[in-house]
């Protein structure tokens, strides 16, 4: 069975919000039947309050290289990406820029990619407030963030691996008409699968959101 490698968002996993996403996250992959489930990928961005001062920023180059290192350090077995939001955008970039002697995940999942245009929005239109807001999340972002992503409109259609791609109907970030979108733009690409939104899913799923969410969301990303 495969080891399953988790890229996570922009929300540090350490930040009690975001350590039950991956909490729920890791338990379930666990009962279906995953090997290893590794969370231990902390973006150069990711920081704590009392460090954020002498934090670098989150930029795309920098997480690519962080999961080309874990990458390396994982053991000799096939393994699973499963991305969330920003990672989305990681895992595109990453296989993109794999070459035949690197190590390729047999899959990957990728759970409410953002839209460009959103990111542009919250990064550049609204930057300062983005800015404060990501602070409070434990993590650490400039302009350099912007200036180094990359749309996954553009990154899913030279995908040559099985791509899952999902999100919840309550995500306020990939809503059900963006996945319509990526299903109109990748339809030709047979190694891209677009699954229906999740019922009463919102972004950052929890045991808070019910039994009936999770066991929903996790058969999405893992069935």
């Amino acid at each position: 069975m495969n080891n399953l490698l988790i890229l996570p968002g922009g929300g540090n996993p350490d930040t009690p919000i975001y350590s039950r996403v991956y909490s729920v996250i890791s338990r379930e992959a666990k009962m279906r039947g995953y090997d290893q489930v590794f969370t231990h990928i902390r973006w150069p961005g990711h920081t704590t309050a009392d460090k954020y001062e002498i934090s670098p920023s989150l930029t795309l180059p920098a997480a690519v290289n962080a999961t080309k290192d874990c990458i390396a350090a994982l053991p000799p077995a096939p393994f699973v990406i499963l991305a969330r939001s920003f990672g989305c955008v990681v895992a595109l970039k990453l296989i993109q820029q794999a070459n035949p002697i690197d190590r390729c995940p047999s899959k990957i999942i990728l759970w409410g990619p953002i839209p460009y245009w959103m990111i542009w929005e919250t990064c550049v239109r609204d930057f300062d407030a983005t800015r404060d807001k990501s602070k409070t999340k434990g993590l650490k972002i400039d302009h350099s963030y912007y200036a180094t992503t990359e749309p996954v409109e553009s990154l899913i259609q030279k995908i040559e691996i099985p791509t899952i791609i999902a999100a919840g109907e309550d995500d306020p970030y990939c809503k059900p008409a963006y996945l319509d979108y990526l299903r109109s733009i990748a339809k030709n690409n047979p190694h891209i699968e677009i699954k229906e939104k999740v019922r009463g899913a919102p972004h950052e799923v929890t045991d808070e959101n019910g039994a009936d969410v999770v066991r929903n969301y996790t058969q999405t990303l893992f069935d």
